[in-house]
């Protein structure tokens, strides 16, 4: 579901501004290969992720789509070209790119312990040199939750009130694409439902998304594209209507 097209100055707090400009993926990956402790993790993949869409990738566990993830986010060493905006990111240290407009959110949420929700939001904000009070309130008004918790320390929330902590962290660096690495695991459905309505309005305000989500079923109803990783390597690309209609899908992953 692309958001460009309805998103206005007004509708697009939580991402920074600038594009391409020259009509080109926003994320574009060519050839991907990582491999660690002798294992060939992720066999020379390619895929794009087009400004202000929501792509998710899908697949059994170990098929290599959190080693894909990190990959990009420059946290596994790698081989193959990775571009934001047309800039080589597989030049840059890890560090570098939320500078760059890029954010991670990991599995397993990765919050601060023992730091309050507050000082765990601002810690999104680290590399920034400018205000961040207005997106602190950008951030309580899309997660209110956090609000009401923002002196509590991070490690004593619920397993679903710290992904939206590490969401909403990561949101403070004004990302223009997002990184959500199995954001459902663990949790219980409602609180799934809930986060999935977080990242809906994520994406309505401008950011692009790339996911990795278990609940493939889930992950495709929400997003717009879709890959399916087996064994290190894509084996379909498609729309994410046509994947979830496809048989061999539908018995590999949906359980049917």
């Amino acid at each position: 579901m692309s958001n460009s097209s309805e998103a206005s100055t007004h509708s697009r707090p939580l991402s920074r501004e600038g594009g391409r400009g020259d009509g080109g993926p926003l994320l574009a990956v060519a050839d991907l290969q990582v491999s660690y402790g002798g294992i060939n993790a992720v066999k020379g993949i390619s895929f794009a992720v087009e400004e202000g869409e929501m792509v998710c990738l899908i697949g059994a566990n170990g098929a290599g789509k959190t080693t894909t993830l990190k990959a990009v986010a420059r946290m596994l060493p790698a081989k193959g070209e990775m571009r934001l905006r047309g800039e080589r990111l597989d030049l840059l240290p890890s560090h570098a790119l939320i500078g760059r407009g890029l954010a991670l959110v990991p599995e397993g949420r990765g919050v601060f312990a023992r730091l309050s929700v507050a000082e765990n939001l601002a810690m999104g904000a680290y590399h920034r040199d400018d205000d961040i009070a207005a997106d602190l309130d950008r951030i309580y008004g899309l997660l209110p939750r956090l609000a009401e918790r923002r002196s509590q320390l991070a490690g004593t929330l619920s397993g679903g009130e710290q992904q939206m902590l590490a969401i909403g962290r990561a949101l403070m660096g004004r990302p223009q694409l997002l990184l959500l690495d199995e954001p459902s695991m663990g949790l219980a459905p409602l609180m799934v439902q809930k986060v999935f309505e977080v990242v809906r309005s994520v994406a309505a305000q401008g950011v692009t998304i790339l996911l990795v989500e278990q609940n493939a079923k889930l992950a495709l109803e929400v997003c717009s594209r879709g890959y399916v990783m087996e064994s290190g390597k894509i084996t379909l690309a498609d729309t994410a209507a046509n994947l979830l209609a496809d048989p061999r899908v539908r018995a590999a992953y949906l359980g049917e």
